[in-house]
């Protein structure tokens, strides 16, 4: 058999629009399979992989597993040192990896390491390498113990830049750093100050910039870490000490920006490191935490490790940043291993219960509404009712006391409803109707009676104010109306309360043409206006009986029905009938909790998740708890629509917030890489002179098997790094397979092959299920 392998590569570049205290933090550590959690240094290859390096190994990952390179003093090939200070990919495709024990260049075709003298030979094997860089001429430079080195390509030899005695601190293990500017002059940073080295005639002038006691426009600090320049071409200066530093060109001073009382400046003045995504925001690695400047405001805003938040920066001592390719940004920790901030990155925040500081009392959320300050009403179930004024970031909670009357009714909270005049009203279970009073900050009950069981075991599922000034209230066992005159409720007796029976009312609204719908267990019923007449409807279409979870009316006055596992259906008023969508059509899940609009999308939370539906296309997209949402499981009418656009969505394990505008698709296709070749579920080796694999299975065209060989494996990734675990797979075996195997494992065995020409197929997606191209592969 003969098998060829055909790989083809794309990528397309897109832009983070803004960053905002809800940027999501994933986290990889040694639990994921990395060498150790001490990430000094990384870069991606030309082909798409991540590698890291560590105190103790270099990991290659592709989305999947790591493959971990480690120092063999018996094998010449193999690094020099498990211990990682840089990494760089340079212009022409080669990885190049700096150790605290000399210099080495991958070969990905061999898979293995040549190592590189940069010195005199008997000071070759204990070279420190403390920087690499390649400059816009695509010139190499090296820094190591010796000094600064350059690699003359012509002849494929390093060479030392000899550089002044006047210029200090350029020797030794230290620090160093090295960058060449838009102007193309070169900054040197060291322990001794910054050196500015620019090329006059084909020599190099050198001018040495020092913190002076008496210049506060002087460098801040002369251990100079980090440099780099922003878009519009101004320099950065990280510092040992200092803070940053922005240098003026003009008069050659340097203002400064520490992390001082009450000014702006970066979370710590100890700066490790400086990179610039492809939006031009500045990310400054320091020693206790992150901090992420504009360079156009200079305002900074900082990012730390919070132990009660899983999606928080995993570890504060910060050693190396990366923008790879698709401006997904990488940060290296000294403990907490890597942490990843997507590009498209979906900025759900959670509220839940913590420990160390303010926040609300119990993660299973009921209820949510936002009163005219723009403060949050909260209920939950066992909790009681939590205020949440977002001026100040301070939750206040009221819950109920034994023998205090004017206490909430009870902590298990239904509803909460804020009517005209701003009154907040809660429906509980087994506590009645609660009026909030904001003078006193206790509750009048409604709907009570002390120690009476039925009251004790009822609920107050809805509550509605309508046009015409009805007060109703859904129960569990039916409806009720009142007529409101400020905190006073007077009884009505509506004939509708016998009409809708003893069933449990969860919905309840009136459309524009003040037709009232009233959503129950045991079907929809609807009051219309014009004949006063009382419609039920008991099932969508050809539905089983119809159970109401949630009513929602949209911009257009269209009702939309999300039922107890019947789906989201809306009522075509011109039809007189309803459109349901379902499972089958891509909703995340046939019980739909509630229902929130944004320009154009229902935002609809199920039993497995959250769904965007485009109204326009009839699409869903949907979102799970790998997306950043709390749980998959949402409340039925635990959800809200602030007046800025911020959409609540209440669940058992928290509440779920996000901005839609926010919500952005992935839509690059990721490249798919062979990662593996096993025959009889054995790794097969690479041999120059072997018989199948002489070069990595990555870059191998063609491989011929005997007939005997007929039972193998080959292991394939989508290098798709943004939620990776939501990536998804297609393989086939021209010739022998009929159809494309779809699957969420990207391996894919084969027995009992017949001799014969084939070609193997692979795709994959990204979490947004955008597919890459067709890779082909022929044997």
């Amino acid at each position: 058999m003969k098998l060829v392998v055909a790989i083809f590569l794309s990528f397309i570049f897109l832009s983070l629009a803004a960053y905002s205290q809800s940027i999501v933090f994933e986290n990889l550590t040694v639990d994921d399979g990395l060498s150790q959690n001490s990430v000094l240094a990384i870069a991606q290859d030309s082909r798409g992989f991540m590698w890291y390096g560590t105190q103790h190994g270099l990991n290659k990952y592709n989305t999947l597993s790591f493959k971990i390179y480690n120092n063999d003093p018996a094998d010449r090939t193999s690094l020099s040192s498990d211990y990682i200070t840089s990494i760089l990919m340079d212009s022409h495709q080669v990885l190049w990896v700096g150790t605290r024990n000399g210099l080495n260049r991958y070969n990905p075709e061999t898979d293995n390491f040549e190592r590189i003298n940069l010195g005199r030979p008997q000071t070759a094997n204990n070279q420190v390498i403390s920087c690499i860089y390649e400059d816009r001429e695509n010139n190499l430079w090296v820094w190591c113990t010796e000094g600064l080195k350059r690699l003359d390509r012509k002849i494929n030899k390093f060479s030392p830049v000899q550089l002044p005695d006047s210029v200090a601190g350029l020797y030794g293990n230290n620090t160093h750093v090295l960058y060449q500017d838009h102007l193309g002059t070169y900054w040197l940073g060291s322990s001794a100050g910054l050196t500015q080295m620019t090329r006059q005639e084909g020599s190099f002038t050198y001018k040495t910039y020092r913190q002076k006691a008496d210049q506060p426009n002087s460098l801040s600090d002369n251990y100079v870490t980090a440099i780099n320049e922003d878009p519009a071409g101004n320099l950065w200066i990280g510092t040992l000490h200092g803070g940053v530093d922005l240098f003026n060109r003009s008069n050659h001073t340097f203002s400064r920006f520490l992390n001082n009382a009450g000014n702006n400046g970066p979370v710590n003045n100890n700066i490790r490191t400086l990179s610039v995504d492809k939006t031009g925001k500045i990310w400054i690695g320091t020693q206790t935490g992150l901090s992420i400047l504009d360079p156009v405001t200079h305002q900074f805003v900082a990012y730390k490790h919070d132990p009660d938040n899983k999606n928080s920066l995993s570890q504060n001592s910060i050693y190396s940043t990366f923008i790879d390719r698709d401006n997904t940004v990488w940060i290296g920790t000294y403990w907490g291993g890597i942490n990843m901030v997507a590009n498209h990155n979906n900025t759900f925040l959670t509220f839940q219960t913590v420990r160390y500081h303010s926040a609300i009392n119990n993660n299973v959320i009921s209820a949510v509404a936002e009163d005219a300050l723009h403060n949050l009403w909260i209920g939950t179930e066992g909790g009681g009712l939590n205020y949440f004024n977002r001026k100040t970031d301070v939750v206040n909670t009221y819950q109920n006391k034994v023998n205090d009357a004017f206490s909430l009714g009870s902590d298990l909270i239904k509803a909460v409803y804020i009517d005209k005049d701003q009154h907040v009203w809660i429906g509980t279970h087994g506590g009645g109707l609660n009026l909030f009073n904001a003078s006193a900050h206790n509750f009048t009950r409604y709907l009570y009676q002390e120690n009476d069981p039925v009251i004790l075991g009822s609920e107050i599922l809805r509550i509605f104010e309508d046009s015409m000034g009805d007060f109703w209230i859904g129960t569990q066992s039916g409806l009720l109306a009142f007529r409101r005159n400020g905190t006073q409720l007077r009884h009505t007796g509506s004939p509708l309360e016998s009409r809708i029976g003893h069933k449990s009312v969860y919905g309840i609204l009136e459309d524009r043409d003040k037709n009232l719908w009233i959503g129950t267990n045991k079907g929809l019923f609807v009051v219309w206006y014009a004949s006063g007449q009382l419609q039920r409807f008991n099932s969508l279409g050809n539905q089983f009986l119809l159970s109401v979870n949630t009513l929602y009316l949209d911009k257009r006055n269209r009702l939309w029905i999300g039922s107890y596992y019947g789906g989201l259906a809306m009522y075509d008023a011109a039809q007189k009938n309803f459109v349901v969508y379902t499972e089958k059509g891509g909703l995340a899940n046939d019980n739909v909790l509630g229902i929130l609009e944004d320009e154009g999308n229902l935002w609809i939370s199920t039993s497995n998740g959250l769904s965007k539906f485009n109204m326009a296309a009839k699409t869903f997209k949907n979102y799970t708890k790998s997306d950043g949402l709390g749980a998959n499981t949402f409340n039925i009418n635990s959800c809200y629509k602030l007046d800025d656009g911020e959409m609540f969505f209440g669940g058992f394990n928290g509440l779920t917030s996000f901005f839609p505008s926010q919500i952005n698709d992935n839509n690059v296709a990721p490249p798919v890489i062979i990662t593996a070749l096993k025959l009889f579920n054995k790794p097969v080796p690479i041999e120059p002179s072997g018989k199948i694999l002489t070069q990595d299975i990555s870059l191998t065209h063609n491989i011929v098997f005997s007939h005997a060989q007929n039972i193998f494996t080959i292991d394939f990734a989508a290098l798709n790094y943004i939620k990776s675990e939501k990536n998804r797979y297609a393989y086939k075996l021209a010739n022998f397979d009929k159809d494309w195997i779809y699957t969420t494992i990207p391996s894919a065995s084969y027995t009992n092959v017949p001799p014969g020409d084939y070609t193997f197929f692979a795709k994959g997606t990204n979490n947004d299920g955008v597919w890459g191209g067709s890779r082909d592969f022929a044997y």
